[in-house]
């Protein structure tokens, strides 16, 4: 998942005295970009993160935790990305490539302030309301092309028709909104090659990238905390006892049907409340609420969900529970 911070990403590299437009293009020449194989896996050219921090505190004589800054604010510049769009830039042995070289890609249909001012100019709403009518209006579902399969993910066409019926857009109107929101990183094209269509065209939104149908549960669990830490928690029990002192999560005995659960919340009051707390966006705290569902610190009332924005039962795990949950053994 990535987490954007506030602020135009350009003025924070020139804040560190380097012009965005030649660290790009310094970075492209003198990155080590070729074919490289992960478990049997092929990413095509791309760069290791690793030897990108390396380059990037020799050639700038900047310490790593600049130099991990400056990938990420290029990452939301749409500079280049994860080659599976898992995480954010990190200094690890992890896979990264430039959006110029992707295959049939298109680069992002706007700059982040441009993105920005066409959601002025269409007197859109706060952007984090937006977001979470538009995931739960849309229907999210895979499909099938040939012999491909696409997971979690919603038709361009339908997208527009509710934007239009929503804020009442002409069709063109509704193919800015759509770009603004691919711009702005909520969603994206399934092979990233199309910006937005009103048409039989399909797109996921980066909330739904967070899989663990190919993790094994070691890589979840440390996914899970490294993303956790990314948030600004440095421990998770002194983090949920915070939360549970705050009146706004209203941690009471709650009546679902005909069933009493003591000590339980709403998933939208836990929303409410970590977006507050961390200064994040609503999709982003429910992305935080999947990872403390991963790391086995909360689960459904009844464990039939993930974690949701929505009037869903949750509790955290009590001390006896934990102590059941063993973190899992290393890899071999």
């Amino acid at each position: 998942m990535i987490v954007q911070r506030k602020g135009d990403p350009a003025e924070r590299i020139r804040a560190v005295g380097l012009d965005p437009q030649q660290l790009v293009e310094d970075a492209y020449t003198r990155l080590e970009i070729r074919e490289r194989w992960y478990f049997f896996v092929r990413f095509p050219r791309c760069f290791v993160g690793s030897e990108a921090v390396l380059w990037l505190t020799r050639h700038y004589s900047i310490p790593k935790e600049i130099a991990v800054m400056l990938g990420n604010d290029l990452i939301e510049m749409s500079v280049f990305h994860h080659v599976l769009d898992n995480w954010d830039f990190r200094d690890d042995y992890l896979f990264y490539r430039f959006y110029r070289d992707e295959k049939n890609s298109v680069g992002a249909p706007y700059t982040r302030e441009q993105a920005l001012a066409v959601l002025m100019q269409l007197k859109v709403p706060q952007l984090d309301s937006l977001v979470v009518q538009f995931y739960q209006a849309v229907t999210i579902q895979d499909h099938r092309v040939g012999l491909r399969l696409f997971r979690r993910c919603f038709v361009g066409k339908d997208a527009a028709c509710w934007f239009r019926r929503r804020f009442n857009f002409e069709r063109s109107q509704a193919i800015a909104l759509g770009n603004a929101l691919i711009s702005l990183r909520v969603f994206h094209h399934v092979l990233d090659s199309a910006n937005f269509e009103d048409g039989e065209v399909f797109y996921r939104f980066y909330d739904d990238e967070y899989s663990t149908d190919v993790l094994t549960p070691q890589q979840v669990y440390r996914r899970a905390w490294q993303t956790i830490q990314s948030y600004g928690i440095a421990d998770i029990d002194t983090f949920i006892a915070q939360c549970k002192r705050a009146p706004s999560l209203g941690l009471k005995e709650r009546v679902y049907g005909s069933v009493y659960y003591p000590e339980c919340f709403a998933g939208f009051d836990a929303v409410s409340l970590w977006s507050d707390l961390l200064q994040i966006t609503r999709p982003e705290a429910v992305a935080l609420g999947n990872y403390l569902l991963d790391l086995g610190r909360l689960y459904h009332v009844e464990g039939r969900w993930g974690f949701q924005d929505a009037y869903l039962l949750y509790r955290f795990t009590s001390p006896e529970q934990i102590d059941r949950v063993a973190q899992p053994a290393e890899d071999m």
